[in-house]
């Protein structure tokens, strides 16, 4: 199997699972910038659209233990 295909189907696997996910700037796979892409690919992948809104702000500040004033746009 390539490589893509083996990520794609144990990210699926992760997220059926209820496993948290959090966007992260640590690929290897794109240059550095284009992480943002990543965001289709995981609602393509699987993830709900708000998870994959989760993922890149409350869930990834929850992940850093930086939740209490990051991560969400809140009045």
């Amino acid at each position: 199997k390539e490589v893509i295909e083996i990520h794609r189907e144990s990210f699926s696997k992760a997220v059926d699972a209820g496993v948290k996910v959090a966007m992260g700037t640590d690929s290897a796979v794109t240059p550095h910038g284009e992480n943002l892409a990543e965001l289709a690919l995981m609602a393509e992948y699987g993830m709900e659209p708000l998870d994959v809104l989760a993922a890149a702000t409350s869930l990834a500040a929850e992940c850093m233990d930086v939740a209490d004033d990051r991560g969400m746009i809140a009045p």
